[in-house]
């Protein structure tokens, strides 16, 4: 595992590396020609073992993933006693979690690690946030203004890899998703990469429809009644775009006693899930390792505060795509505690 994953660090280290190149090269190629307007100039950085540093941590819910976050993050700050770390829990409220980066920018923060509810809400807060001098990562869902970087699970992939897995494992199947809230539309990309996905295989793979969900168990739950409802529990493959989602399908399933005869898939690789897929609950999980997402993040803050790098001189957020795969009954050994 430590060697598939190692390599995330580094791989965020050279993109900002990059990108603090090229802007340095733009700066120096406008000097030279005398043309101040548009040059790209960054604050200078600070020595990390110099002075008291505050980051912060706002979890949109603080829940199985942004626990394991939270371990990692303060893994990857570990070496720096100089540094103070504190966890902001939304508790699901996008207001409260803008309220809590004004909260950081008001206590003068140096950076903040997110997982975001809101990604419209969160635009301005960030942008003042990133004035302020404070770098903003983020984990697999970030503001919708331009930040500092994150680190993510790929949606898109995410869509991709259980469809292909999919039909590796059926000739055929009739196929439902259970996925984000619609607003989240960076997200929304997994449903739709999933139905892509299954298309390109064929007509003997049929996309159904998506129901959106609020990532929670229980409305996860309450969506699989439905549609094995509506369709008469002709149903073979049930896609949910979290494993809290997949849960919830799961439990309905095993309710209208079709366990193992549907195929429930989620994400996150909790641990929660993959009991389940050791009992036949569920078919898989598409994991990722959320310790090392964290750690991952917490680099990518140290690396924007030693150089100075920050959404200021970005074109674009910087996000680097974490691996994951899917963890199914052939494997789930492995990976439960």
């Amino acid at each position: 595992m430590k060697k598939k994953f190692l390599p995330i660090a580094l791989a965020a280290a050279l993109v900002v590396a990059l990108l603090l190149t090229g802007c340095a090269s733009r700066q120096s190629t406008d000097e030279s020609t005398g043309n101040e307007a548009g040059t790209a100039t960054l604050a200078a950085g600070i020595d990390l073992t110099s002075e008291g540093l505050k980051i912060g941590f706002s979890a949109g819910n603080m829940d199985s993933n942004a626990v394991l976050w939270e371990k990692g993050i303060q893994q990857g700050l570990a070496s720096y006693s100089n540094i103070q770390v504190t966890t902001f829990d939304a508790g699901g409220s996008g207001e409260t979690q803008v309220q809590q980066f004004e909260e950081m920018i008001n206590q003068g923060y140096n950076a903040i690690i997110v997982n975001a509810l809101d990604t419209s809400a969160l635009a301005s807060v960030t942008t003042e946030a990133e004035k302020n001098g404070i770098k903003v990562i983020h984990i697999n869902v970030g503001p919708d203004s331009t930040h500092t970087g994150g680190i993510s699970n790929s949606s898109w992939n995410l869509g991709v890899t259980v469809a292909n897995d999919v039909m590796a494992k059926m000739p055929s199947a009739k196929c439902v998703a259970i996925g984000p809230p619609v607003s989240m539309q960076a997200v929304v990309q997994g449903v739709t990469a999933f139905e892509e996905t299954l298309k390109a295989g064929g007509d003997s793979y049929q996309f159904l429809e998506n129901q959106a969900g609020d990532w929670s168990t229980e409305n996860a739950n309450e969506l699989a009644r439905n549609l094995l409802t509506k369709y008469n529990n002709d149903i073979d493959v049930i896609f949910c775009h979290s494993d809290q989602m997949a849960l919830g399908a799961a439990q309905a399933v095993e309710a209208a006693g079709l366990s193992g005869k549907i195929k429930i898939y989620g994400a996150d690789g909790l641990q929660e899930a993959l009991t389940y897929i050791k009992e036949g609950k569920m078919e898989g999980t598409v994991y990722c390792d959320a310790v090392q997402q964290g750690t991952t993040a917490a680099q990518f803050a140290l690396y924007a505060l030693a150089t100075g790098i920050d959404g200021s001189t970005l074109e674009a957020t910087p996000d680097i795509v974490a691996p994951s795969f899917i963890i199914d009954s052939s494997s789930v050994d492995e990976y439960l505690k």
